[in-house]
């Protein structure tokens, strides 16, 4: 089987970083003494918390947490008191239970888990891969039962031998870090009931945390051969690694799942830290090389102990039955780098590679054990204490850069960060609305003029409720910043292009709610989705105080560039690694809030300017109030649902403006016909236009009562209104104070008379109260005085030529029927505004222009001025507001008849009533 030919080019394709990117410019600028404290900075300098101008700081004891699975502890030593509690409470007790079972049998453990057949082999016993149809028969033997001169491990450094699939990625691994060996003991949790009891255990990082997995000592052995089937050590005594790959198939399910990986997530997995790969052919990588900043970044690596290793790759060959390259290098193998030298007076630079393959694969070029090129530095040869031996080789050469980068094209870099340095760990998770998507780019306004004051250009609709992090530093701080997807293998999810941004954010209180501005975007992982779907990413970055601050406030927001099902849940882990302590806090989601609505044949009025002339109908769409408790920041989002299709080049959008407290009315009724009316009249607008600017102090917010439908926009009143771009969505951000409401949201379609469903959702950081208006107790009709036909005028209109009342024509005036569902003491008020802003133009005199309103009740024969319910008043306004309240309900109901003062005035009027009761309302013909 040929697995290292996709995945040697799978850790191509997966390098944490693009070769010649600015991240790694950056962390080659940054990377002296990155281990180091700054000796400059100020010791004594106490962080002082900064007074919320808004609202109390937000909590960094709650959802922060530190790692608890700290990668490193004293002299680079895994902490083990830090492994997860339950993680190890389990594996302890197992362990208990394993060696009181040999206590009392005397017989070695065998693990039901991972039984000796092949379940623990292959994905699916009944098809079978052909590297496994190649071996006729497999038994499992104990490591004494192979060799009786067994043991767990003779040399750390020991060499390695391929088995029957000739895996290649995780053996890579464990040659790298073994390059150091101190890391790898830490790997082994417990070998001593490897003779007795027959179990080992290991412990690998996976998905964010430290796992220990308890294996038994049976290994799969190939009789013919006479080999352990898969990877095993070179001395025939010797058993870690076929063990360690053992426990590691077990933590994945079978020996299968880890015939094909990436050496860059093996590398994680047995250290913990991050890593990253480099092409060294390629073009930037070259740049770099030649300009010698590659050797510095090399160097710096090295004296850092991060662990090194290096492979020929070459495309289309397997490891198994790949050939020697040039100078005795094995193609598709790795091999670890031990040491790297410079030699400025001998202008030399060389690297020690180590050859874990045992007598294969090993350079017989320039500076190789037997080359001629020592006797040209003889004081070099001394000064490394170089002794050549004419028998076997200690497994390791040195060759010069030049001919390194010649004969290896690619480089592994596994960053294990020392002591000094903090490690923080967040597991959190997309799903439903923390998918947020992509960044989009920031909206721009497209027209000619200067954009009006009231125009709001919309914002995204999903990308501000991705989980984010805050995280805030003291001191300049170097960090590196890990995102990382549950492991496919376990989590049966592939995984998905991801991204995170980190973002300089002044409030310190709230998540970041709209897209950053390009100078605050400090860091971006993955822009353009330039790197494939891979398990981790990762970003070297500084950060500093803010200027002026004896803080510096940042926002993390990951999130997936590949869309997802809106249920699926993907879990990732933030991991942080900082050169000085930092705080890390996960967010708060955003609060949500939604209404499934409708434009139907009533309620579709279009909206408030139609061809640049104002609709009166549009105040016959849909209304919802909108009340707040504290200062709040909000998404307000109106999206299309259902059959989309349907209604596209329907664009739609929203108006929002301030909703007008109504005073509570006192009335009482007084009998069925003798009831109180209270009339009020106002020029449109003229209390409308309160300031929106009222001190913040008074964060007592206005009690939303009587609640009644907004009619139209008054003059030099404050609202917003989008721009109806998209027939799909329409998204606006707000930040408000409860002093400024409440809100009224009215949503629209561009077009009147159109019919789509919607749905409405409210995000706000705090609690919002969100009632949409009753239509059954709301009710909006557009009526028109109509020429000659029904402009009638009033009855008290006293016309020199119609002195008979028998003669006036105020009946005819357009007539509406008003039904009440039950029989109860009922209040209502009925609204009468002039839409016509030309109406001043129609009347001759202010006294002919003045509007009414009669309420007359339902009888037979034909309607006169005794039907009245009220009297009937006539003012010069363009908004009349009648109150009524009856403690008796008409079973034929009423007539409610809008009229001017003079007849023969013709326009356009709107008639609105809102009631405690239900009601119908129609227009009569």
């Amino acid at each position: 089987m040929s697995d290292s030919e996709s995945n040697a080019s799978s850790d191509d394709s997966r390098s944490q970083g693009d070769n010649g990117s600015d991240q790694q410019q950056r962390e080659i600028e940054d990377q002296n003494n990155l281990n180091q404290s700054d000796e400059n900075e100020d010791q004594g300098e106490q962080y002082e918390e900064e007074k919320s101008d808004e609202m109390g700081e937000y909590d960094e004891g709650e959802n922060s947490q530190k790692d608890g699975n700290n990668l490193m502890g004293d002299d680079n030593e895994y902490n083990e008191d830090k492994i997860g509690d339950d993680n190890m409470t389990r594996y302890q007790e197992l362990e208990a239970n394993i060696l009181q079972m040999y206590a009392e049998t005397g017989q070695k453990w065998q693990d039901p888990d991972f039984p000796p057949d092949n379940s623990s082999l292959f994905k699916d016993v009944n098809n079978i891969p052909e590297w496994g149809k190649d071996v006729r028969k497999i038994t499992w033997l104990r490591p004494h039962e192979i060799s009786k001169e067994a043991k767990f491990i003779q040399d750390k450094d020991g060499d390695a031998k391929q088995g029957a699939f000739g895996e290649s990625w995780f053996i890579g691994a464990i040659i790298i870090i073994s390059t150091h060996g101190d890391l790898l003991e830490k790997l082994f949790v417990e070998t001593s009931h490897f003779d007795s009891a027959g179990f080992v255990t290991f412990q690998f990082f996976k998905n964010g945390e430290w796992k220990q997995v308890i294996v038994d000592t049976l290994l799969p052995y190939d009789p013919e051969s006479k080999q352990i089937l898969f990877t095993y050590c070179a001395s025939p005594s010797e058993f870690w690694i076929p063990l360690m790959e053992k426990a590691y198939s077990k933590l994945h399910g079978c020996y299968e799942k880890i015939c094909e990986g990436s050496i860059l997530e093996g590398l994680v997995d047995l250290t913990g830290g991050v890593s990253e790969g480099w092409t060294l052919n390629d073009p930037d990588t070259s740049k770099l090389i030649e300009s010698n900043q590659f050797w510095q970044t090399l160097t710096n690596y090295f004296h850092q102990k991060f662990y090194l290793g290096c492979v020929n790759y070459v495309e289309g060959k397997g490891t198994k039955n790949a050939d020697t390259g040039t100078h005795g290098i094995l193609e598709n193998h790795h091999y670890g780098i031990c040491d790297i030298r410079e030699f400025p007076r001998e202008n030399l630079k060389l690297i020690r590679i180590r050859n874990p393959w045992g007598t294969d694969g090993g350079w017989n070029g320039p500076f190789c054990d037997d080359s001629e090129e020592w006797d040209k530095y003889r004081e070099l040869r001394d000064k490394l204490k170089l002794v050549f031996k004419s028998k076997k080789s200690d497994g390791t050469w040195w060759m010069s850069f030049h001919d390194w980068y010649l004969h290896f094209n690619k480089l592994y870099v596994c960053k294990v960060f020392p002591e000094n340095w903090e490690v923080y760990s967040i597991e959190s998770k997309w799903q439903g609305k923390t998918q947020g998507g992509i960044c989009p780019p920031r909206m721009e306004y497209e027209g000619q003029e200067p954009m009006p004051e009231f125009l709001q250009l919309d914002t995204d609709e999903k990308w501000f409720n991705n989980p984010q992090f805050r995280l805030k530093v003291q001191k300049e701080t170097k960090l590196y910043i890990s995102l990382m997807l549950e492991d496919e293998k376990l989590s049966k999810h592939s995984y998905v292009q991801c991204n995170f941004i980190v973002i300089a954010n002044k409030d310190r209180n709230n998540r970041v709610w709209e897209r950053p501005q390009d100078n605050d975007i400090i860091i971006e992982a993955n822009p353009n989705g330039v790197l494939p779907a891979q398990r981790e990413i990762t970003q070297y970055v500084s950060l500093k105080r803010f200027e002026g601050k004896n803080y510096g406030n940042y926002i993390i927001v990951p999130n997936m560039i590949t869309d997802s099902k809106k249920d699926e849940k993907r879990t990732f882990y933030l991991r942080i690694f900082a050169s000085d302590a930092v705080s890390v806090n996960e967010m708060p989601e955003t609060l949500e809030v939604s209404m499934d609505g409708q434009w139907g044949d009533f309620n579709s009025g279009g909206k408030r300017k139609i061809e640049n002339k104002s609709n009166a109908n549009w105040c016959r769409n849909p209304q919802y109030f909108l009340n707040l408790v504290q200062p709040t920041n909000l998404k307000i989002i109106l999206k299309k649902v259902g059959q989309i299709r349907r209604t596209r080049g329907l664009k739609i959008g929203m108006t929002i403006c301030r909703f007008e407290v109504a005073e509570k009315q006192n009335t009482q009724g007084k009998g069925k016909k003798e009831i109180q009316t209270q009339s009020k009249g106002k020029q449109a607008g003229s209390n409308l236009a309160r300031l929106l600017t009222q001190t913040q102090q008074q964060l007592e917010p206005p009690i939303m009562e009587n609640i009644e439908r907004k009619l139209f926009i008054g003059y030099a009143e404050k609202f917003k209104e989008s721009t109806y771009i998209s027939d799909e969505v329409c998204a606006l951000y707000f930040k408000w104070n409860p002093t400024e409401g409440p809100f009224i949201i009215i949503p629209s379609m561009d077009q009147e008379d159109k019919n789509a469903n919607y749905k409405l959702t409210i995000y706000s950081n705090n609690p919002v109260q969100l009632q949409r208006l009753d239509e059954n107790k709301n009710c909006v009709l557009i009526g028109k005085w109509e020429q000659d036909i029904s402009d009638g005028g009033c009855h008290l209109y006293d016309d020199p030529f119609e002195k008979d009342m028998t003669k006036k024509t105020w009946t005819q005036n357009p007539k509406f029927l008003l039904n009440f569902k039950e029989n109860k003491p009922t209040s209502f008020k009925v609204t009468l505004a002039i839409a016509e802003k030309n109406w001043k133009a129609k009347t001759k005199n202010t006294v002919g222009g003045m509007i009414g309103i009669y309420l007359l009740e339902k009888r037979e024969g034909k309607i006169s001025i005794e039907q009245r319910i009220g009297n009937i008043n006539f003012l010069p306004v363009q908004v009349l507001e009648e109150t009524y309240h009856l403690s008796e309900i008409s079973k034929n109901g009423y007539y409610i008849m809008p009229s001017t003062y003079q007849s023969k005035i013709s326009g356009q009027f709107i008639l609105s009533v809102t009631s405690d009761s239900e009601f119908t309302l129609q227009a009569l013909k």
